[in-house]
């Protein structure tokens, strides 16, 4: 037989651990009806979940640029960290299936937007070959500055795209990291309104010229 009073305790011990979990309950309620914490950590999961599925196959890359343009500051961050280089750049081939390629070039798209069209321009010692092919994309990454490359040059007639060479991307990948470091808190953003292709899809006609010997050596 059980003891005299050990039902007692029992049921009395259940009780308070019902009250305890009762409690429980009812303050994490409280703290989701206050909603602050949560509503924050949900738009920054759906901002960079925006960012993420730039360039994707199906997705809205204009819509979501115009949303990540909605919270300027706060995207710039994200998207200097989607950056990153584009390997064999000679023979790439952009598509809708090469998601490599399209959700960086869709990143340095939304960067000019939601900055109000700036962009970077770095030398290169790449030297381009004599084929026609490689004096199509000499020309169009020199097109806004006989100088300098841009990350990526379009074509437009043609809808053919071109990317730097290694070098030059890393240049201007280490551009857009510095300059966030520095200026991205308190930058002045004015996101593009009603754009033209030239200030953000295709190139912009005014860059920022990286110096020849800026950045790290490679």
């Amino acid at each position: 037989m059980c003891p005299r009073g050990t039902g007692h305790i029992s049921t009395f011990t259940i009780g308070s651990r019902l009250i305890l979990v009762v409690s429980l309950l009812a303050a994490v309620g409280q703290c989701a009806c206050a909603g602050t914490p949560y509503r924050g950590t949900a738009e920054q999961w759906h901002l960079r979940e925006a960012v993420r599925r730039l360039g994707l196959p199906g997705n809205d890359n204009f819509t979501g640029v115009k949303e990540i343009a909605k919270t300027p500051r706060a995207s710039a961050s994200i998207l200097v960290q989607q950056l990153h280089i584009v390997r064999n750049p000679a023979s790439a081939i952009v598509s809708d299936n090469d998601t490599y390629a399209n959700h960086v070039l869709w990143t340095i798209r939304a960067l000019r937007y939601i900055t109000g069209g700036m962009d970077f321009c770095a030398p290169t010692g790449y030297k381009f070959g004599k084929s026609g092919q490689e004096a199509y994309r000499d020309y169009w990454l020199h097109f806004t500055n006989k100088n300098c490359v841009t990350f990526f040059a379009v074509w437009p007639s043609r809808g053919q795209f071109f990317i730097a060479p290694v070098d030059a991307q890393q240049k201007i990948i280490e551009a857009w990291q510095q300059w966030h470091a520095k200026e991205g808190k308190d930058f002045d953003y004015k996101p593009l309104m009603n754009p033209q292709p030239s200030q953000w899809l295709e190139g912009i006609k005014k860059v920022v010229v990286i110096p020849p010997n800026s950045g790290r050596s490679r």
